[in-house]
């Protein structure tokens, strides 16, 4: 998919591919709906109202453990 879209731009592009093991979660069937990548556009992986965490690549899943600890610990709701 990432080819795909790398493809269809009329600009230069590159692709990251993780140096490091990246975690077995599945972040693609958190939506569904959502088949298309589009640039501009980001995913929501938890609903929160306090504050935002944003990562991408391997760290998102960390970023998830964070958000769950300072909801379960603080009561600081995070996206």
């Amino acid at each position: 998919r990432m080819l795909r879209l790398g493809l269809s731009l009329d600009v230069a592009s590159a692709l990251r591919y993780p140096r490091d093991v990246v975690p077995a979660s599945d972040f693609v069937s958190v939506d569904p709906k959502e088949d298309e990548l589009r640039l501009g556009r980001s995913r929501t992986l938890r609903a929160g109202a306090d504050a935002t965490l944003i990562a991408y690549g391997s760290l998102a899943e960390t970023a998830l453990k964070a958000a769950d600890a300072l909801s379960k610990e603080h009561g600081i709701e995070v996206e």
